[in-house]
């Protein structure tokens, strides 16, 4: 996996809530890396609130893009906060769109500095 990671911090806001721990994807992600992402989303996801930075992501696959959509599940369940930070014409937004995904992305992506 050609991937950089984040260190993720948590800190809490002023109102007692938990601000998300960053994660970065980036480089060429695919099926060959879903254990690892499962991995390290599964352990984030058990902190808390998780924020995923895609700004430089090169490729992505539908592997990953339904591990994604599991994370995002996970995170609903537990009560945690989770959100996509994705260029609208970028990587992992054109992936989603080809992949007819878009519906179930929607909640999550968060256009912007990705």
């Amino acid at each position: 996996m050609d991937e950089s990671m984040d260190a993720g911090h948590q800190t809490q806001t002023r109102d007692g809530g938990e601000t998300p721990s960053d994660y970065a994807l980036a480089g060429d992600v695919s099926i060959r890396d879903v254990d690892a992402l499962a991995a390290d989303l599964r352990d984030r996801l058990a902190r808390g609130a998780l924020a995923i930075r895609t700004g430089d992501l090169q490729s992505i696959d539908v592997a990953v893009l339904q591990l994604l959509l599991s994370a995002r599940k996970s995170a609903s369940a537990a009560g945690s906060a989770f959100s996509i930070d994705a260029d609208e014409a970028g990587t992992l937004a054109l992936a989603i769109d080809r992949a007819g995904l878009r519906r179930e992305f929607d909640d999550v992506l968060i256009a912007g500095s990705a």
